[in-house]
């Protein structure tokens, strides 16, 4: 790896191999100040005032981002119950379907946004009568936790409801 000292964990360098095998490098790491406008615009939809900006890039606690997150998601940190880090070859081992540690059920492009695994109205349902998917293979995709089951139970819903 080129840039090895960019990586601090086992996904980092995952991540800086893949980067570059396609021949990119990895983007710099994004400033405090981007960080707090990020998180708050994230979870309120508003941009933090300079106040909030100020107070948080006066706060030099590792912990300080997180504390961010619970001011505008109290009890966030009591329903994390553990924390875990598994490397790319620890997923595969446990699951074979994550060739590489790839969760998200392939190269995600914008076809596959809609496409997702194929190209069809309802992408959920199969061709089994009353059998659905929702995973990270269907729309909208991986890391958008929830939504592809949530999509694909308004479908059922509907085929029952009809």
């Amino acid at each position: 790896m080129k840039v090895a000292a960019w990586s601090k964990n086992p996904i980092d360098r995952f991540l800086l191999n893949r980067l570059e095998r396609e021949g990119l490098q990895p983007a710099p790491e994004a400033s405090r100040e981007t960080l707090v406008r990020r998180v708050t615009l994230d979870l309120t939809g508003l941009p933090p005032t300079p106040g909030e900006v100020e107070a948080f890039l006066g706060d030099l606690n590792p912990a300080a981002y997180e504390r961010q997150v619970e001011r505008f998601a109290p009890g966030f940190r009591d329903r994390i119950l553990a924390r875990s880090v598994l490397t790319p070859a620890d997923l595969e081992r446990r699951n074979a379907n994550l060739i590489g540690g790839d969760i998200n059920g392939g190269m995600m492009d914008l076809r596959q946004v809609f496409a997702r695994p194929v190209a069809r109205p309802v992408p959920y349902r199969t061709p089994l009568p009353g059998v659905y998917i929702c995973s990270a293979s269907t729309p909208p995709g991986g890391g958008v936790h929830g939504m592809g089951g949530y999509h694909a139970a308004r479908a059922a819903l509907a085929r029952v409801l009809r």
